[in-house]
């Protein structure tokens, strides 16, 4: 599967291809927040932050494939810890899952984070527990679970897991 990882910039062209993206995966919504997705979602894709973080620590992306938008990821580099990269999101229309776009665009991610930050040896994510597709998921991608769970006020707590940067 080719895919390609465009970096964007917070405008009100981005916002609403995130957007678009965003309600072409409605069940993500559904299993973390019990609602559909929001007509501010493409604006919050590119303002939500961790505590103690700034937009210079954050990069998002929109994934394209065939020459169309089909995802979108938001990287968040040194959080929890230095050395880390947190994925806040990874989100795939839902008319190109289980056609291996989702691999694809983590393995251009690792390759983007391990080009960009050096000092980046961990990939971390919280997975809510409701989604529970998502867990096989980044399971086979190598992530595992800490263990750490985490309250972030949607229908269940995030299970945190990890996964050494592959660089290559």
């Amino acid at each position: 599967m080719n895919v390609t990882l465009e970096p964007v910039v917070k405008n009100e062209k981005n916002i609403l291809r995130a957007q678009r993206i965003l309600e072409a995966a409605p069940n993500y919504e559904r299993l973390v927040s019990g609602t559909v997705v929001p007509p501010s979602a493409g604006e919050e894709f590119f303002d939500d932050l961790p505590p103690g973080k700034t937009l210079d620590d954050k990069v998002t992306f929109i994934v394209r494939s065939e020459e169309q938008d089909v995802g979108v990821i938001e990287v968040v580099r040194g959080w929890r810890e230095a050395g880390y990269a947190h994925i806040g999101l990874l989100l795939i229309d839902e008319r190109f899952h289980g056609r291996g776009v989702g691999r694809a665009s983590m393995q251009a991610l690792e390759r983007w984070v391990g080009s960009t930050s050096p000092e980046t040896h961990t990939l971390r994510i919280g997975v809510i527990e409701t989604n529970v597709a998502a867990f096989g998921f980044w399971q086979k991608l190598g992530f595992t679970d800490t263990g750490e769970r985490r309250d972030n006020g949607l229908l269940a707590p995030a299970v945190v897991m990890l996964s050494p940067l592959k660089r290559g």
